[in-house]
């Protein structure tokens, strides 16, 4: 008798298995198709044709590379995991690396070489769906494309000009690792009309910048974005384009190809098993109120994921003071877009921070919603405040929090910020 250390990641694959264990074990054609599936990573062969008809068909080859894509959510009293099968032309890591882990694609952790995990729950069935759905439309993106996400030091030309570009709507860079080609992809929500595009072709032409629009979905939200992909490169855009034209992956948002099971046990894939190496535990689920290190959770509307602020509040007049500097540094002219995005993103968590402090600790939200947005027009930075000693200063203020991992990240942030404006030109 032969021994079985195949790993079959197609229906066709499962199929072939299970002819071979039912002439070796002597069982039926259905006990057979329920073993052979189980080998592959599935509870049974009514799992497996419900996970793997999710397949790409890209730029040509057989597409027999399986990854899956698994997320666990709780709503309440109910709860799940969610696993998305992608049939691919090529392993995982012959076009992924941990470091590519960004994005949405950051509350996910390399559990296997066929395997991305979510790290932490979800708040809901459809959002964890739809999650899943958006990491599969990316890996699909990546592997048929070559490209993979730009770091902040990458890209810095064209990120800036696609920054002031008309009408941008959830922007992503690309870069391919090879020769550093740069690519700017933007999703408005809106279908792209001829003024819409004339504008847009009118405004980066004169900038020495080409764009096209792929039939394709996309990552954002199909069907209600639109892909726009902009680069130096008319030709080469072009061929990307082309491709990505002929992908039939699109996973639409709203929609469910997957798997949908029960929360425990967690999904292990086949080349987990394989390994023989056992399945790393998750972090257990925060509970609300909860404090761990310092930090307490919270949700973020329309946010997939838990987030984490300092369990102790700082004083609303210290918030002020934050906020005004905010949104004088925001006035600055000349500042890159890195830093303003930056800077954005450090308004926005801070803004949420003081808005839960408040629920928290009972304090009256009267006048407290334009702390970090209101009033933007006339805020200035103080006569001889140069734009690092007011990043320094913020930064400051944030001590007044007790030592945990987001106040921390806070401030490694500001950091990164004040190395950036110092080494800007005089």
């Amino acid at each position: 008798m032969s021994q079985v250390t195949i790993h079959p990641s197609t229906i066709e694959g499962i199929k072939r298995l299970a002819t071979t264990l039912k002439r070796e074990k002597s069982i039926t054609h259905t006990r057979a198709l329920d073993a052979a599936a189980r080998v592959a990573g599935f509870e049974n062969f009514r799992h497996a044709q419900h996970s793997l008809p999710a397949t790409l068909a890209g730029r040509g080859g057989r597409p027999d590379q399986a990854v899956f894509i698994s997320t666990y959510w709780r709503d309440g009293d109910a709860s799940g995991r969610e696993t998305m099968a992608l049939q691919l032309r090529r392993p995982m890591p012959n076009f992924l690396r941990a470091s590519h882990l960004v994005g949405e694609l950051r509350h996910f952790r390399w559990d296997a070489d066929d395997h991305l995990e979510c790290r932490h729950d979800i708040r809901g069935q459809l959002t964890a769906r739809n999650l899943a759905n958006k990491v599969a439309r990316t890996l699909v993106f990546m592997e048929a494309t070559g490209l993979v996400p730009a770091g902040t030091r990458e890209a810095g030309t064209l990120r800036r000009l696609v920054s002031r570009m008309p009408g941008r709507d959830h922007s992503s860079m690309w870069v391919d690792p090879s020769d550093g080609f740069t690519v700017a992809v933007d999703e408005p929500y809106q279908d792209p009309t001829a003024e819409f595009l004339a504008e847009r072709v009118s405004w980066l032409g004169g900038r020495g910048l080409a764009l096209q629009v792929t039939r394709w979905g996309g990552l954002y939200a199909p069907p209600y974005s639109t892909m726009c992909l902009v680069a130096e490169d008319g030709v080469r855009l072009d061929r990307i384009v082309r491709c990505l034209d002929g992908l039939r992956f699109e996973a639409p948002a709203g929609t469910w190809a997957g798997d949908s099971g029960a929360y425990a046990p967690p999904f292990v894939s086949p080349a987990r098993k394989a390994s023989g190496k056992p399945k790393r535990g998750r972090p257990a689920p925060p509970r609300a109120g909860e404090v761990r290190r310092g930090a307490t959770p919270y949700h973020i509307m329309f946010s997939a994921v838990v987030s984490w602020r300092p369990a102790q509040p700082i004083p609303v007049a210290a918030h002020r003071e934050a906020g005004k500097l905010l949104l004088a540094l925001l006035r600055v002219e000349g500042l890159p877009a890195r830093i303003r995005d930056s800077l954005g993103i450090i308004q926005s968590e801070l803004d949420e921070w003081l808005q839960r402090e408040a629920t928290a600790n009972a304090w009256s939200r009267r006048n407290l919603s334009g702390v970090y947005y209101g009033d933007r027009h006339r805020r200035h930075l103080p006569r001889g405040l140069l734009p690092t000693a007011a990043v320094a200063r913020v930064a400051e203020i944030l001590d007044g929090y007790p030592d945990c991992s987001p106040a921390r990240a806070m401030k490694r942030r500001l950091a990164t910020i004040g190395r950036w404006l110092t080494a800007m030109p005089a």
